[in-house]
Order: structure tokens, then C-alpha cells, then sequence
């Protein structure tokens, strides 16, 4: 794999730390703040605060992993994926940076590393609708209940917030100059639905040179693997930007370090830290002024959860609840004809599975970024929010391609109806000539480039769930799990399926659902974005924290002076997109707020971020992780709990 640049790590091990400290790190003393989380709230925090002249220590469970080491084999796949079952709790012992968890009705996979989700989203930078700050539900007198606060129902509440992150996080559309096969599917489909086409911004960089921080980041290759990590550098986590950042100007970084609770120290924290996968009575105790978690709405209402059962005093009613899946659905247009041809076998390819272990040198390995292309449905402000959602392209995992075959040819055998579109008799070849290579044994990640999967449209929907989902922390298991009976039957799951279905029939493509959601399974869905469950609300009575994102302590409206949540969990609905831009300018506000209230000078000299530099022509190749012993017997362990299988979820 050929690299444009040298990177150098930002952060130490709490293993390593604690055996040998090194220069300017000190454990036993106290810090100004100790932020929990290096994902879109953490990594801002840590930051903001830094520049305000705190002395900060960010936490992260996860490991730090570089550009050049990220999966893209089957076992490297699997040996970056963690497994907690809501029936049966962890099923895995390694610190993978995917981290899955399989719930009855729900299932969420989160990133777990140095950058946090950032590391496997697809960085899609979209600001949500003015709407979704003023949605109110009635109450059975007539009176009405914001779902927001007070303070966020303005015009615009976040718009300066907005346009410091997309800058901060180099949010761009795909240049014009770059045409994909996935985006000529796509538009076909929204022209056909009679809804707007268009390039949504995204944190991608597509030309060589520094990024707002002072990091160099290399223009993207187009080679797909977003969702699996970037090996190439050009997608802008926060491993790219505010990390290093925040690291450069004096922020002491500490990895795979799993926080377990938080208490009160007098006027001050402390923060009950292990290394990771330790006996929490095997760790140590953290001193700080002021704590922020940003672990993410599954991380940071777990670690609540557990610090209230240990004594700490919350507003315990609303923990956990209001959980959202932002209305995620995938699904795909397999074998899709979306040039109509009726005369060839061999139609137009719309490629939407990433390069793996191949060069992106070919069309076929050079499927551009995961998301880059958006169609909004029923947007238009004269329409009902609820009505709304965005349907965008996607790209599978290269590191997964051999799975792939076996899925699709199962889904596809076993719902299409291959009489569906005018050009039958080529779908039947396909789908029997898929059939004979896995029968022949032939490479099976290669089938993943030609013939009806190179023909496939990947669907991504985010829409308006209800968010009334909980997450309920299982003490004697150590786990937290979605409890949301029945929500794959509830608004807006079907008619989304049904309007991702149109949109395949636009493109002459046999509609599969995620094989999750089906009878078999339970109507089971999955979200790669949670939000939800420690909600920013007026009053403890609605809420955890408050509209600067500071803690309620359960006694009437106070707050904690020095705990507060910046992530997705502070969300108190669905956003009806990608939620990283909303998370992050929450982030932004909230740290805003605090720094003025506080009345710390902010540098305006600020040191760039040193973390990654332009190197000419070099080789690396990425660091293979051995497959776990004993993982296929996890999986089949798995399936005979009656849980999903994972093949299905991977490919989410």
C-alpha cells in the first residue's frame, strides 16, 4: 500500500503509562479536566479546553490505530470486531475498534479507538433541519412538550456552531471532476422518485496539503473502505485533526483505558479508571476539577448508570431513556440495470464494494467514497418534518468482500422476483452464474467486483424514529442493551423500506432488505447512529442534562458544576441524518458556554498539529491482526443463542 505520509503517535497506553510514566505525565496528580471519549464531543472538548489553558486528560477505551493499520482481510475484520449480546453479555476478550452489540430488538455497532466512531462512519457533514429544534408532542391536556429546550428553538440555534465545525472538520462536497457509477445509479432513482439529487458535504480530503489543524492529509484514492478505516489518511476523523490538535497544544492522551465510574471528591472528581479488560479493583483513581464525558450515547450512559448505583445522585428517572436510532435502514438494489439495457449481458457496473486488500487503480476497486451522493425525500419545509428523510449510497467494506457472495445469493434466491423487470432472462443468468462460481470454489472476495454484486446499489436511509427506545444497564452482565419492543414494525421502518424499494424498482433492481429486518429475525433493525439516552432537557424531569449540557443532580433544576455530556447521548430526538455535525456543534456551544462562564483567556496563538507529515513515495503495509482463537466458535456460539447472524450485521 503505497503511503503519502508519516504519522506519529499521540498517545500512551494506560498500561504503558502506569508501568513507566512517561515526561509529563504524572497520574497522581490532579487535572483542570479529564474528558472521557476521543469521538466528535470528546475530541472537541479536549481541544476547547486545552486552548482555554486547562490541563487535560483525554481518556479513550480503545486503541490508537493508524492510517496503514486498519482491516481490510475477513480476519482482520474479525479480529477488530468486539461482541456483547444483550442475553448473554461480552462475548469477546480483544479491544477491536468495531464494537458490536446485539440487542432483541435493536442492534448498534459503535467504533471503539483513538477518534471514536469518526474512525468508521462515513463523514457526512449535514446540518439538520431548523424543524427538528421545535418539535413539540401533546400532552393529554392540550399543552405541549418540547422536545428540545428553550434555548435551541431560535433561528438557527447552532448556526455559527455549524460552520466552525464543517471548517474545523474540512467538510466538502465531492469534487464534480470525480464520476462515480454509484452516483449515476443513485440520481437516476431520485429522478424517478421526483425528489432533489445532490453532493452532500463530506469530511473527506481530496487534494494533498495541510488541514485546518496544520496535519497534511493526502487527497482520497476513492478506494471505498471508509467505514473500515481510512488506511490512506485523507478521511478527516478526529484522529486527523482535533486530537492531534488539542495533543499539540498540551493534552495528555491515554489509550485503552476503560472508565468504570465517576464520584465526588469534595469539590472536585474522581474518575475509576482500569486498563482495559482489568478488574476495575486492579485500577486507579483520576482527580479532576471538571469531567466531561463524550463516550458516545451507549458509553456515557453506561458509565452514569453504573456511578448511580455506586451512590452518585441523578435525575435517574430520564437515564437511559429517549434512545434513537435517527431512523437507520440499509438496504440494497441487488443486480441492478439502471441504464435499462435490454441488449447486453454485461450492463453498466455501479461498483459498491470497497478496494480491500486490491489497489484502487481500477473502476472496479475505485468506488469513491462510502457516502457522496444524497437524495432528500419530502425535505421541503411545507412538508411535515416526520414525512422526511435522506436516502444516500454506500459502500460495504472491502476487508468483508468475501461474504458478500454467499449473503446476496441467499437473499436474493430466496425473495426476488426475477419476472419483476423487463430484463429477466440476464438477471437469471446472474444470479446462476454467481450460484456456479461459489459451487466452483472461486475466489469468493472476487465475486464481489463483477457480475450482480458490482451491479448492486447500496442504500443508506437516516428518517424520524419516535425515540423511545432505553438503554438498561444489566448490573451482574456489566452490559448496557436497547430495550425498544416491536420498533422494527413502527413508523417509519416499513415505509422506508418501502420507499427504498421504489427506489431499486427505479433502477431495475431486485430490492433486499437488511436481512435482519424480517420475520425470521424479529423485524430486528441496526443504527450505526445512537443517540439518545442521557437527553439535554429544561427540567430533570425530562432530562439528564441541561441545555449547556451539565448534569442534573436530581435535587430540583441543579446542576453539577463539574460533570457534563457532550456526544450523541445528549440528543433528545432523532436528527433525520447524520448526526456528527448537530454532535459536534452541541459540543462546540456547550464548551463555548462553559469557557466564557468560567472566564478563561483563550490562546490566540495556538501550536499546529504535528501528528502526521508528507512523505514522498513510501511503502507500508498494513498491520495484519491474527484472526482470535476460537472466533468461529464464537460465532457459532452466537447463532445457537437465536442471535443475529453476523454476517448480516457486518455489512452494516
Amino acid at each position: 500500500m503505497t503511503m503519502k505520509m508519516k504519522m506519529k503517535r499521540i498517545s500512551t497506553s494506560l498500561k504503558d503509562a502506569r508501568a513507566a510514566a512517561p515526561d509529563g505525565i504524572d497520574l497522581g496528580a490532579e487535572f483542570d479536566a479529564v474528558v472521557i471519549g476521543s469521538g466528535y464531543g470528546g475530541a472537541i472538548s479536549a481541544a476547547k479546553l486545552t486552548l482555554a489553558g486547562q490541563k487535560v486528560l483525554l481518556l479513550e477505551r480503545g486503541r490508537e490505530i493508524l492510517p496503514g493499520e486498519y482491516p481490510n482481510t475477513l480476519a482482520q475484520a474479525q479480529a477488530e470486531t468486539q461482541l456483547t449480546t444483550a442475553q448473554s453479555g461480552r462475548l469477546t476478550d480483544f479491544n477491536g475498534m468495531a464494537d458490536l452489540h446485539i440487542n432483541h430488538d435493536m442492534h448498534v455497532i459503535v467504533g471503539c479507538g483513538l477518534g471514536g466512531t469518526s474512525l468508521l462512519n462515513a463523514n457526512v457533514s449535514l446540518t439538520a433541519d431548523p424543524r427538528v429544534f421545535t418539535q413539540f408532542v401533546e400532552n393529554a391536556d392540550g399543552s405541549k412538550r418540547y422536545l428540545w429546550p428553550a434555548s435551541y428553538r431560535g433561528d438557527d440555534p447552532l448556526a455559527s456552531e455549524y460552520e466552525e465545525a464543517k471548517k474545523a472538520l474540512g467538510a466538502n462536497r465531492m469534487p464534480d471532476t470525480i464520476d462515480l457509477p454509484k452516483l449515476k445509479s443513485l440520481k437516476k432513482a431520485a429522478d424517478e422518485l421526483n425528489q432533489p439529487f445532490s453532493r452532500p458535504p463530506i469530511n473527506v480530503t481530496f487534494e494533498d496539503g495541510k488541514n485546518h489543524f496544520g496535519n497534511f492529509q493526502p487527497e482520497c484514492t476513492l478506494c471505498g473502505d471508509c467505514c473500515s478505516g481510512c488506511n490512506y489518511g485523507s478521511k478527516n476523523t478526529t484522529l486527523m485533526n482535533y486530537l492531534p490538535f488539542a495533543q499539540a497544544n498540551g493534552a495528555t492522551i491515554l489509550t485503552e483505558a476503560e472508565v468504570h465510574t465517576v464520584a465526588q471528591d469534595g469539590d472536585n472528581w474522581q474518575v475509576n479508571i482500569s486498563e482495559f479488560g482489568q478488574d476495575p479493583s486492579e485500577g486507579l483513581a483520576i482527580k479532576a476539577k471538571l469531567v466531561v464525558l463524550g463516550a458516545g450515547a451507549l458509553g456515557s450512559t453506561k458509565i452514569l448508570k453504573r456511578s448511580e448505583k455506586a451512590g452518585l445522585p441523578l435525575a435517574s428517572d430520564m437515564l437511559g431513556k429517549g434512545f434513537s436510532g435517527n431512523g437507520d435502514i440499509l438496504g440494497f438494489g441487488f443486480d441492478a440495470n439502471y441504464t435499462q439495457d435490454l441488449k447486453n449481458q454485461k450492463i453498466a457496473p455501479i461498483y459498491s464494494v470497497g478496494a480491500g486488500t486490491n489497489p484502487p487503480t481500477e473502476d472496479q476497486y475505485k468506488p469513491g467514497p462510502c457516502i457522496a451522493g444524497l437524495i432528500s425525500v419530502d425535505m421541503e419545509p411545507h412538508k411535515p418534518l416526520r414525512d422526511g428523510l435522506v436516502i444516500e449510497d454506500g459502500v460495504a467494506p472491502g476487508a468483508l468482500s468475501m461474504m458478500y457472495p454467499g449473503v446476496f445469493f441467499l437473499d436474493d434466491v430466496t425473495q426476488a422476483n426475477f419476472t419483476r423487470f423487463t430484463d429477466a432472462k440476464r438477471r437469471l443468468q446472474d444470479i446462476a452464474d454467481l450460484g456456479d462460481a461459489m459451487l466452483t470454489m472461486t475466489d469468493m472476495a472476487s465475486l464481489s467486483y463483477t457480475g450482480a454484486i458490482a451491479n448492486t446499489q447500496s442504500y443508506l436511509v437516516m428518517s424520524h424514529d419516535d425515540a423511545t427506545g432505553e438503554l438498561v444497564y444489566n448490573e451482574d452482565l456489566n452490559i448496557i442493551s436497547v430495550h425498544w419492543p416491536d420498533v422494527g414494525q413502527s413508523f417509519p421502518y416499513p415505509r422506508d423500506n418501502e420507499i427504498l424499494r421504489q427506489a431499486s424498482d427505479a433502477i431495475w433492481g431486485n430490492y433486499l432488505a437488511n436481512p435482519t429486518w424480517s420475520a425470521q429475525f424479529g423485524w430486528n433493525l441496526i443504527t450505526v447512529h445512537p443517540v439518545g439516552g442521557c437527553r439535554m432537557a429544561d427540567t430533570p424531569a425530562e432530562g439528564v442534562v441541561n441545555a449547556d449540557c451539565h448534569v442534573y443532580t436530581g435535587n430540583g433544576i441543579a446542576v453539577y458544576d463539574g460533570l457534563m455530556v457532550c456526544d450523541g447521548a445528549v440528543m433528545p430526538s432523532s436528527l433525520g441524518l447524520n448526526p456528527l455535525l448537530t454532535i459536534s456543534a452541541v459540543t462546540i456551544r456547550a464548551m463555548d458556554t462553559l469557557i466564557a462562564a468560567k472566564g478563561w483567556s483563550v490562546t490566540d496563538a495556538p501550536k499546529p498539529a504535528q501528528s502526521s507529515q508528507y512523505l514522498a513515495a513510501t511503502e507500508a503495509e498494513p498491520k495484519v491482526s491474527a484472526m482470535p482463537s476460537g472466533f468461529m466458535e464464537m460465532l457459532k456460539e452466537l447463532e445457537d443463542l437465536g442471535s443475529t447472524p453476523i454476517n448480516s450485521c457486518l455489512i452494516a
